[in-house]
């Protein structure tokens, strides 16, 4: 825990003892993005449910809709397999 937090909980008038959760070091500096990312995928997936149960499959829809949605799957794919690849090399 660093300093600056433990004086502030010590101020606070908070003596209990907190374990700080250690995340996997993805070779990424800024910690607790999974968090961060967990929110994107969360409401992405949300969004994704929403337009599936939305759409038919005999609807003709834009050709710049199936183009986003491509590489929103592409995307999504590349990063699911990068972290996956790094996260199978940690233990």
């Amino acid at each position: 825990m660093s300093t600056l937090r433990r004086i502030i909980r010590e101020c606070a008038g908070d003596d209990m003892p907190h374990e700080e959760m250690s995340g996997r070091n993805l070779d990424y500096q800024v910690p607790s993005e999974g968090k961060h990312a967990k929110g994107h995928l969360f409401h992405t997936s949300q969004d994704a449910m929403r337009l599936h149960d939305l759409l038919m499959d005999e609807d003709n829809i834009p050709t710049w809709c199936l183009e986003y949605l491509a590489i929103a799957r592409h995307g999504v794919g590349v990063v699911h397999d990068y972290l996956s690849y790094k996260m199978s090399q940690k233990k």
